[in-house]
């Protein structure tokens, strides 16, 4: 017999009032996490290097996106969350660019506001807290017509223990 949880806990049907989407990210260097508490997939507490703080990086409506994939492996005994943050920046511009370049250098912890409501607050989540993610291969371009993107699609990805936890707006504003 296992020693394993059993914290089922069920899922009734839910109102057909969500709506998926991002509406923002915060970033925060991984390194820059000094320690962080977690209850029932919660957030509860995050302590930040001196003089770190979140980092705001607004989206546009409907570019971005979050995803996280649980891999399991029954022979192996093991489980792992593979996460995945896109982000699309529109208009090249040199703070941007160096941005990228700072973002690529480390791996990094994003906070991911969704588009979604519940009990009068948006969502968040945030990803990468363990291991950090790393910037992927990502593009940078100027578009052909002039109708076209000018800007920046950057993926990260990451491997965690566990999902992502929800964290409250408060404990993400007294970091930032």
């Amino acid at each position: 017999m296992s020693n394993c949880p059993a914290s089922f806990q069920g899922y009734p049907k839910p109102c057909r009032d969500v709506q998926g989407g991002v509406k923002k990210f915060w970033m925060i260097p991984h390194s820059a996490i000094s320690s962080f508490t977690e209850a029932s997939g919660v957030c509860t507490a995050i302590t930040l290097a001196a003089n770190a703080r979140f980092i705001l990086y607004e989206q546009g409506f409907q570019n971005a996106s979050a995803t996280e994939a649980p891999q399991t492996n029954r022979q192996n005994g093991t489980t792992s969350w593979e996460e995945t943050i896109n982000m699309v920046f529109h208009k090249r511009n040199a703070a941007v660019s160096y941005d990228i370049r700072s973002m690529a250098q480390q791996d990094v912890v994003i906070v991911c506001q969704e588009e979604q409501i519940v009990s009068g607050a948006r969502v968040n989540f945030i990803y990468g807290l363990n291991n950090g993610l790393g910037l992927a291969p990502s593009e940078s371009m100027t578009g052909v017509n002039q109708i076209d993107m000018n800007g920046y699609n950057l993926v990260f990805t990451g491997a965690e223990p566990y999902g992502a936890l929800t964290i409250s707006q408060a404990l993400i504003d007294s970091n930032d």
